[in-house]
């Protein structure tokens, strides 16, 4: 109960500051109200807030994929509701700022990597396995299976966020500014930033990292001033948020796949017109299928770039499988949290998916 309570009110310190945020200078107005919804001629304006960078949108997957969706929105409903990207992180970075400005209104959609989620609820444990996923395809198939839709509907139920879209960035590797990582022991005492979970936290700690959670718009400079020797993020980010400048060691670990979402407040979605909601349900199923053509070729092309200006490490199969052996030690823990018939039910999707690779 105590746990429940700080949470809450932790939620509305959250959406108190993300309310008065929108007051300010230089942020976005309030959108049309009802009156802009009858066919008048005034556009609704959904405001996205978003932790893309404004100056690499257009060179990742997720971020040209985000981009088609605003545009075929707006073209699919004649310009009646324009999705509006406030990108930079613009209304809030934290977790708590962007569930508090949902449930308040202060914007209306989020971009947010799973990860990010686990200190409010456990709708995305399947994605917080490390080394459970052996392929991009696997994890589509979780996605679009079963597994997914009871991630949907539990995201719905916990935190009232509806998921319009999962989007990639792909393999999460190792980066740090001390020495090279090649055994699970070149990991001990390293003070690694990770998202905010606790079974990733739980899987660095059983490789001996020294793990400091962190807003993600707080690791660069973490890492500048050494704060922190290192973080893990795919490639997307590794690159396009220069994390070598002050990184020189990088070492393909592959010990997680990164999965976002694209969700909207339920409460708003279930405001607006049937034939809307259709088209914001379909252009987010396009949108991932966008990001999956986009992902390998730019992630490969970024990893390439990386090589270089960093000292990457690519480790053996022996290798990869030391580093799984310890790390998969955190799966006891998350299958508690799961509960036996679940756990059960995403081991058995994921094999399923990998005997259908093989066929």
């Amino acid at each position: 109960m105590k746990k429940k309570f700080e949470r809450v009110f932790t939620l509305l310190l959250a959406a108190l500051l993300v309310v008065s945020m929108a007051g300010c200078g230089g942020t976005p107005s309030e959108p049309p109200g009802e009156e802009g919804n009858d066919g008048g001629g005034e556009t609704v304006v959904i405001r996205v807030n978003s932790a893309f960078n404004s100056a690499t949108v257009d060179e990742t997957a997720n971020g040209i994929a985000a981009l088609e969706f605003v545009d075929r929105v707006a073209e699919r409903t004649n310009g009646a509701y324009e999705i509006k990207l406030f990108m930079d992180s613009q209304l809030g970075g934290s977790t708590d700022q962007i569930v508090g400005g949902l449930q308040t209104g202060a914007f209306e959609m989020c971009t947010k990597a799973v990860g990010d989620f686990g200190e409010f609820m456990d709708a995305f444990m399947p994605f917080n396995f490390p080394y459970l996923y052996s392929s991009p395809e696997v994890v589509h198939a979780i996605i679009d299976g079963p597994v997914g839709d009871r991630i949907r509907q539990d995201c719905i139920d916990d935190i009232g966020i509806r998921v319009l879209a999962f989007t990639e960035l792909g393999y999460r590797h190792v980066t740090n500014s001390k020495h090279p990582i090649k055994t699970p022991d070149d990991m001990k005492g390293l003070k690694i930033r990770t998202m905010n979970d606790p079974y990733q936290i739980a899987a660095m700690e059983a490789l001996g990292a020294a793990v400091t959670p962190m807003s993600y718009s707080e690791v660069f400079t973490s890492l500048q001033t050494k704060v922190i020797d290192g973080q893990e993020n795919p490639c997307q980010n590794i690159w396009t948020d220069k994390f070598y400048e002050v990184q020189d060691y990088m070492t393909l670990t592959k010990h997680s796949y990164t999965v976002q979402i694209i969700g909207i407040s339920e409460a708003y979605f279930q405001t607006l017109p049937e034939d809307v909601q259709q088209i914001l349900i379909e252009e987010g199923h396009n949108l991932e299928l966008r990001n999956r053509e986009e992902l390998e070729a730019i992630d490969n092309a970024q990893l390439e770039e990386l090589k270089k200006v960093m000292d990457v490490y690519e480790l053996s199969d022996e290798e990869y499988e030391a580093f799984r052996d310890i790390a998969a030690t955190s799966w006891d823990a998350a299958k508690e949290a799961m509960g036996d018939e679940y756990f059960d039910l995403l081991m058995s999707e994921v094999e399923k998916a990998e005997a259908a690779l093989k066929n």
